[in-house]
């Protein structure tokens, strides 16, 4: 019995090498796709993948991976005041700004980066003075609402709230 299914397995394969093939609608061979092995429904084509380039153009990878600016203000628990123009690029988010400091009454260079997962917006900003803050926030709508973490050149640490809006 097994010799028997063996044997009728090779026949097929026997009927499928390449000289079978050629008028196969699956084969690689030819210049032309031909539907089902049909000559009737030949349209003169390699492949689907032509008829999708030649009928539809490709909307712009740029304008799919960017985003227009944006700008994103937070007020921090320490009375500081972050003003930041973002861009987004592959999902990730990039941009520069600038922090008012309250309790020195001074504004200070920052650089972005950050993404958002969802309603999850995670960000972190460096100043020209060597700070670094990390912030978790919540996005819903324009409101922007979360907890943030600095983390001074000399190694002090300090954590607050932060809340603001997005505009774009």
């Amino acid at each position: 019995m097994v010799l028997m299914i063996l044997m009728i397995l090779m026949i097929l394969l026997l009927a499928c090498e390449p000289a079978s093939a050629a008028n196969c609608a699956c084969s690689a061979g030819g210049s032309s796709y031909n539907f089902l092995g049909d000559p009737s429904m030949d349209i003169d084509m390699d492949s689907y993948d032509e008829f999708v380039s030649s009928h539809y153009q490709a909307a712009s990878v740029q304008a799919a991976e960017t985003d227009a600016p944006s700008r994103l203000i937070l007020d921090l628990s320490d009375h500081s005041r972050v003003n930041l123009n973002l861009t987004q690029t592959a999902g990730k988010f990039s941009g520069q700004g600038s922090m008012i400091l309250a309790n020195a009454n001074e504004t200070a260079p920052l650089q972005a980066s950050g993404s958002l997962q969802g309603s999850r917006l995670d960000l972190e900003l460096a100043t020209a003075g060597g700070a670094q803050y990390r912030f978790n926030l919540a996005k819903e709508g324009s409101a922007v609402m979360g907890n943030y973490s600095r983390i001074e050149p000399d190694g002090s640490k300090q954590s607050g709230i932060a809340q603001g809006k997005w505009e774009n």
